[in-house]
């Protein structure tokens, strides 16, 4: 009973206390709140940037489905390095706009021309991926072809009038 005499008789440090354990409350929900509120906001912003972002894939998708194309059209040895390295450049050129500056930045190579052979060298390996072997064959021989043009000079892209023999457009 002494303690609740005391507790009572000391009525300013129970008021204190009081408004500090409510102003504590207060502050916790109220920062909560905004923390909340700053998640919402994120959470909308980050489904806005994958609405953004699947818009951006779709508009991929087709050039992607092309060079799929044209890579297993080399495998299949219906055209060479140089032709399949064209075809990839002129879906390259077809909208969305390609960029540019990032291919040259992530591709090695001393041209563009270089930069298309190395990406169409990659496609084949990716394509052939379930083959080690056979994915590793196809990108030695790639690669030797791509030096030999290089070592001689030759490397210089055909003129091609469409992405794909019988196609005009990506589809």
């Amino acid at each position: 009973m002494a303690l609740l005499e005391r507790m009572f008789d000391s009525r300013p440090l129970l008021l204190l206390a009081t408004a500090a354990l409510t102003g504590g409350v207060f502050l916790a929900v109220h920062i909560g709140g905004q923390r909340t509120n700053a998640l919402c906001l994120s959470l909308e912003q980050e489904m806005s940037r994958g609405r953004q972002l699947d818009g951006h894939f779709q508009a991929m998708f087709p050039r992607m489905v092309a060079k799929q194309r044209i890579a297993q059209d080399l495998i299949d040895g219906q055209m060479t390095l140089l032709e399949a390295a064209a075809h990839f450049r002129a879906a390259d050129q077809q909208p969305p706009a390609f960029d540019w500056q990032a291919f040259r930045v992530s591709v090695p190579g001393q041209s563009d021309e270089e930069r298309h052979c190395r990406t169409v060298v990659n496609y084949v390996f990716t394509t052939l991926a379930d083959d080690p072997f056979l994915a590793d064959t196809f990108r030695d021989r790639l690669q030797e072809e791509l030096a030999e043009h290089l070592r001689c000079g030759t490397l210089v892209l055909p003129e091609v009038t469409s992405l794909l023999p019988g196609s005009a457009v990506l589809e």
